[in-house]
């Protein structure tokens, strides 16, 4: 920290000016604002010193910060930032279109700052990430797809010469991640292809039996 040095002169009628004083260095509080909340100030007005925080955020839901919501006193008695404001968000339209997918409820034509809707997915289908998304100062946020489910029958497994080892059923949807289990109606299995097998996605390799 940089010290102000005063001079004083003698002259005819005295010392040219008054002995000086010391006052600490201090930052200006943040001007008044209605709809910002300040946290972290004294309550019983002391300075505000170098290194000393505070926080800022908006009292209306329906308002966003705009500036840094954190700043600090400076040595030189300037925060670090300038005051932020809080400014009325902006709403959204229609949330987005989820293929294979859909919200919980039903749609409106406009939502609010901070309303969010909820996705699922169809029967058998899996969702990764989500389920939520948020109306964010105009932009929808949040992200989740819908992963595809397999499905195996008969006459796919009969081309393979396969079937469920361990179910009698004819055709069998499974989600994604799930595992089935195949043997052979006949011959021995050739190639490479595990009996063991998982859904990825909609995609399943089949073992081959001769």
């Amino acid at each position: 920290m940089t010290s102000k040095v005063t001079t004083r002169i003698c002259e005819l009628n005295g010392w040219s000016n008054h002995v000086p004083t010391c006052e600490p260095v201090s930052c200006d509080p943040p001007t008044a604002d209605g709809r910002l909340i300040v946290t972290g100030l004294s309550d019983n007005g002391n300075p505000i010193l170098p290194r000393y925080s505070i926080d800022f955020s908006c009292s209306d839901p329906g308002s966003n910060l705009i500036g840094s919501e954190h700043l600090v006193c400076g040595e030189d008695g300037q925060w670090d930032d300038q005051f932020p404001s809080c400014e009325d968000a902006l709403t959204c339209g229609k949330p987005p279109y989820l293929e294979d997918g859909d919200i919980t409820t039903s749609s409106k034509t406009e939502y609010s700052h901070g309303e969010r809707v909820e996705y699922r997915c169809q029967n058998y289908y899996t969702m990764q990430g989500g389920p939520y998304k948020t109306c964010n100062n105009g932009e929808w946020t949040g992200w989740m797809t819908c992963l595809k489910p397999c499905t195996v029958d008969k006459h796919i497994m009969a081309s393979y010469n396969i079937r469920f080892r361990y179910s009698h059923e004819e055709k069998l949807y499974l989600s994604h991640n799930d595992v089935i289990v195949f043997s052979c109606t006949r011959g021995r299995p050739v190639g490479t292809v595990e009996m063991r097998q998982r859904c990825v996605n909609g995609q399943m390799d089949f073992p081959t039996c001769e």
